[in-house]
């Protein structure tokens, strides 16, 4: 499980093998079988490392095991892996290209940190939704966006918790005060709901576009 971010190419292609892995592992197909039907129509550099891993599972190892080395951020790693551990392999592929597909618009010339809050939130939301317990989510998506100062909040963010009893809401009152208050509030209120990780896509998204997101695709527009 790699550190750095993908390239814009590494992430296109996830998001091809997520989707079309999903499509083919419908209907309880073995992940073998999965591999072989997408194996034919795979794009030049993913059709090796997809042979690979289809050696691999022939010789026994889950999804997670026979990806292993192709450099996935944490994140997806672990959503796949509990997705796989929860028989839910589809759903969860589909919803880490989701999250791939909304991470790939990102503005050159964005605020970094809301960035990198939108980034995190967003990912931390995935994990939520695929089973990943909230101390382990943050720690993924904390390491996603290391080192910097919203890595760092996360975290401190995630240990109050733990220690004190503040709701995670609270927490990021406290320690980042740079987030505007509506997310704040979005996620207070997701919290007392129990939809945590279906708000904190929808903050994901509304932090691109406070960083920058929707001023340059109207200029896209324009062009």
């Amino acid at each position: 499980m790699a550190k750095q971010r993908l390239s814009p190419q590494g992430q296109a292609d996830l998001v091809w093998f997520c989707r079309r892995m999903a499509s083919a592992l419908q209907g309880n197909h073995s992940v073998l079988a999965a591999l072989d039907a997408i194996l034919g129509g795979a794009p030049r550099g993913l059709h090796g490392r997809i042979g690979e891993a289809r050696r691999r599972a022939l010789g026994g190892a889950r999804l997670p095991e026979a990806v292993a080395g192709w450099g996935l951020p944490r994140f997806a790693w672990e959503a796949v892996d509990m997705g796989d551990r929860a028989h839910q392999l589809p759903k969860v592929l589909r919803h880490v290209a989701d999250r791939l597909e909304a991470e790939q618009l990102a503005p050159a010339s964005a605020d970094r940190r809301l960035y990198d809050y939108s980034l995190a939130f967003g990912r931390i939301g995935l994990l939520l939704l695929c089973g990943v317990e909230l101390g382990e989510a943050v720690a993924c998506a904390a390491e996603s966006v290391s080192p910097s100062e919203t890595s760092e909040v996360l975290l401190a963010a995630q240990e109050a918790v733990v220690n004190t009893g503040l709701t995670w809401s609270e927490a990021l009152a406290r320690l980042a005060p740079d987030l505007p208050a509506l997310t704040v509030e979005m996620i207070r209120e997701a919290e007392e709901e129990r939809r945590l990780g279906d708000a904190l896509l929808v903050v994901s998204d509304y932090l691109l576009e406070e960083a920058g997101h929707a001023v340059l695709m109207e200029h896209g527009k324009e062009a």
